[in-house]
């Protein structure tokens, strides 16, 4: 199963941790899950988005395509794998970590009563509690001294809008035309191949695919923009502030399906 299941970037993985070393960053990706089609019988298309400063751009670097059939693409005809044809089996497989729902929210039935549902209400006021928290410790450590550029954090429904836009302004085709074309050309390398990118031609795969992608796109924007801010704590605040010295992921807040 681990043949289709999507990679953790964590920094550090597997190599030796050295005595007083501060423990490796973990960046785990955030698994885009867009739904299509009757409540009762969903399609979904998946894609993981990295969360890893060093690794960002890849992230269209996993995409899967599910339905009542189980899974397409490469995936579906691997011998190795178990449970291809079972839509409940391959979710679990592939949703180990973080879930941005988007799309038919009926739909959420079908995932994994465990999967961790990323709360983006939540972790927006998290957001803006550490810019908050840096802009003070900043003033307490140098007191009369110039802020940094901090900037602010826009909301993913801000992203959201931002990508609404461009797939609006017919450039490529429609939403769901642009969506096929760039996920077949991006997703076919994913996991080997690991895609349904090339045969998505029902309307609720196109759907999900267009809706996954474009979600998959504003959670980038929103996701950078926090790297830049803990970039620039880190140069800052982390020369004085032990809390400080090394990167620190997103501050996701998760809830369980349910």
């Amino acid at each position: 199963m681990s043949t289709t299941a999507p990679e953790s970037t964590a920094t550090g993985a597997g190599a030796a941790e050295t005595p007083g070393a501060p423990e490796p960053v973990r960046y785990d990706p955030i698994m885009v899950v867009a739904a299509a089609g009757p409540a009762d019988d969903p399609t979904f298309a998946i894609w993981q988005v990295e969360t890893d400063p060093e690794v960002q751009l890849g992230d269209f670097s996993g995409a899967w395509l599910i339905d009542g059939a189980g899974i397409h693409g490469f995936a579906a005809s691997a011998d190795w794998i178990e449970g291809t044809d079972d839509r409940a089996a391959m979710l679990a497989a592939l949703l180990r970590y973080p879930v941005l729902l988007v799309g038919d929210q009926a739909a959420a039935k079908a995932l994994p009563n465990d999967v961790a549902l990323v709360d983006v209400e939540a972790t927006e006021v998290g957001l803006n509690d550490a810019l908050a928290s840096a802009k003070q410790h900043f003033s307490d450590e140098f007191p009369g001294k110039k802020q940094p550029a901090w900037g602010s954090f826009r909301t993913l429904e801000e992203f959201r809008e931002a990508e609404a836009g461009v797939a609006g302004s017919g450039a490529g085709g429609s939403a769901g035309e642009g969506a096929g074309s760039r996920l077949g050309e991006s997703a076919g390398a994913a996991n080997g191949g690991d895609s349904a990118a090339n045969g998505s031609d029902s309307a609720a795969e196109r759907e999900a695919v267009a809706v996954a992608l474009q979600e998959a796109a504003a959670l980038r924007g929103w996701i950078a923009q926090y790297n830049a801010f803990d970039k620039l704590r880190v140069r800052r605040l982390g020369p004085v502030i032990s809390e400080f010295v090394t990167a620190q992921t997103l501050p996701l807040v998760l809830a369980q399906r349910g």
